[in-house]
């Protein structure tokens, strides 16, 4: 998974059944393939999820579960306003400053994927202790 996509065993991960995660993403269109799996924006994941829920007829604990993953996968979006550093009379300090808010960033989005990633597992672990 890169940062700006998931699939949906990835959504499942998050709490999400197979048939809601089928769902939310029946009428994407994948960005790309990884294997068997298909990658989706998580913008459009998001934007889907939204449009799911305010069906009248989603009942209001999958309406929950929908809201829980749609944030999720809302911080492993970068929603960092750019800041011109560039403006400022002292060009060092520019420089330090912008690498440092680059460097946040990629931790963020590192940390972010991070706990996708936990969560698959942690569901492939509940899945493999059932049987």
């Amino acid at each position: 998974m890169t940062a700006t996509t998931t699939t949906r065993k990835q959504l499942r991960s998050l709490g999400l059944s197979h048939y809601l995660a089928r769902e939310v993403t029946r009428h994407l269109t994948p960005s790309q393939r990884n294997g068997r799996a298909y990658n989706y924006l998580i913008q459009d994941v998001v934007a889907s999820m939204k449009g799911h829920a305010s069906k009248i007829r989603v009942k209001p604990h999958t309406r929950k579960t929908l809201e829980a993953a749609s944030s999720r996968l809302l911080a492993v979006i970068d929603n960092c306003i750019p800041v011109a550093f560039g403006e400022s009379t002292d060009s060092e300090l520019s420089q330090l400053a912008k690498r440092a808010l680059l460097q946040m960033q990629k931790t963020d989005c590192t940390l972010a994927a991070l706990k996708l990633d936990t969560a698959e597992i942690l569901a492939d672990f509940a899945s493999n202790n059932l049987h």
